[in-house]
C-alpha cells in the first residue's frame, strides 16, 4: 500500500506540479513498455492537448475578429518561437499552456451566462485548468476577483458564486497535493526557484535590485525585454533559463513603461470580453513578477 501511495506523489519525470495529471505517470511503473515506447504514449497525449487548445484560441481568434490578421499573428508568435515549440514538445506542464490558455479564452468568451450552479459547464472548465499546470490558479483567482468587481452584490444575491466553488475545492486540492509531495520528498518546496539554485538568483529578485524608484522603472523594463528576447532566440532554446541579462537606460526604460501602461489601458477600457480577458492574465503575471512571487528571470 505505501508503494502505491507513493508512487501518486513520487514520480519519475521532473516539472510536474499539476494534481489530476501527475499521478498517471506513476503508471511508468507498472507498464512493461520501453521508454521509447513510454514516451512517445505521453507526448501523444500532450500533443492532443495542445492541439485542443489551439482550436479553442482559433474559435475565439476568428468569433472577435472578422479578419484573419489576428489570427495569422497569433499563430506565427507560435511557430518563430523556438523555446515555445521546445517546451510544447516535453513532458513537462510548460507544454500545457496551450490548453490551458485556450481552455480560458474559451470558456470565458463563449459562455457569458450567469450561472447559479456547483457544476455546469463554465465551473467544471474552470476546475480543469489547475488540474494541468498550477501557474493557473493566481488567474483563475483573478478572474473570480473581476467577476466579484462587475457583479457586486449580485454576484452572492444572484448566486453567482457557485459556479466558482468547484475551481476552489480544485485549487485547494492542488495546492495540498503540491504541499504533502514536498513534505514527501524533501524537495521542489518552491517550484519556481528550483532553477535558481546553482546560481545566483538575487539578481532576478525585484526588490533586491530597487533601491530607487528609478532602478525600481529600469529594472523591470529590463527584465521584460529579457523575457521578450528569450521567447524569440534561436540558440539555446533548449535551457529553461536564457542567460539575457541586459540593463536599459533610463530614457528607454521610461519609453518603455509608458508603451506598457497604454496597452494595459487600452486593453482595460476596451469593451472586448477577450481582450479583458487578457488584460487580466497579463496583469497576474506582472503582479506575481513585481510581488516578487515569481522571480523575473527570462524563463
Amino acid at each position: 500500500f505505501i508503494n502505491i501511495f507513493l508512487s501518486i506523489f513520487v514520480i519519475p519525470i521532473r516539472w510536474t506540479y499539476a494534481l489530476g495529471i501527475t499521478p498517471l505517470y506513476g503508471l511508468i511503473r507498472f507498464i512493461d513498455l520501453d521508454w521509447f515506447y513510454l514516451r512517445l504514449l505521453f507526448l501523444s497525449f500532450h500533443a492532443i492537448l495542445s492541439f485542443i487548445g489551439l482550436l479553442m484560441i482559433f474559435k475565439v481568434l476568428v468569433k472577435y475578429f472578422k479578419n484573419k490578421i489576428p489570427l495569422l499573428i497569433f499563430t506565427s508568435l507560435l511557430f518563430f518561437s523556438l523555446p515555445f515549440l521546445y517546451w510544447t514538445s516535453t513532458l513537462s506542464p510548460y507544454s500545457y499552456h496551450l490548453f490551458c490558455f485556450g481552455m480560458i479564452l474559451y470558456n470565458e468568451t463563449y459562455y457569458s451566462e450567469i450561472s447559479q450552479k456547483y457544476f455546469s459547464k463554465k465551473s467544471i472548465i474552470r476546475a480543469i485548468i489547475p488540474l494541468f499546470n498550477y501557474q493557473y490558479i493566481p488567474i483563475i483567482i483573478m478572474l473570480a476577483f473581476f467577476d466579484f468587481i462587475k457583479h457586486k452584490r449580485n454576484f452572492f444575491v444572484l448566486n453567482k458564486f457557485k459556479e466558482w466553488i468547484l475551481a476552489s475545492f480544485v485549487s485547494i486540492g492542488t495546492a495540498l497535493f503540491l504541499i504533502t509531495r514536498t513534505f514527501l520528498t524533501n524537495k521542489h518546496a518552491a517550484p519556481n526557484l528550483s532553477i535558481l539554485q546553482h546560481i545566483d538568483g538575487k539578481k532576478y529578485e525585484i526588490w533586491s535590485n530597487s533601491s530607487s524608484v528609478i532602478d525600481f522603472v529600469k529594472y523591470i523594463s529590463s527584465r521584460i525585454i529579457d523575457i521578450i528576447t528569450y521567447f524569440f532566440q534561436t540558440t539555446n532554446y533548449h535551457l529553461l533559463l536564457s542567460e539575457n541579462f541586459k540593463s536599459i537606460n533610463l530614457f528607454y526604460s521610461l519609453i518603455f513603461i509608458a508603451l506598457l501602461i497604454t496597452i494595459f489601458i487600452v486593453l482595460f477600457k476596451n469593451k472586448s470580453r477577450l481582450l479583458k480577458i487578457v488584460f487580466i492574465i497579463l496583469l497576474t503575471n506582472f503582479l506575481l513578477y513585481v510581488a516578487g512571487i515569481y522571480p523575473f528571470m527570462p524563463s
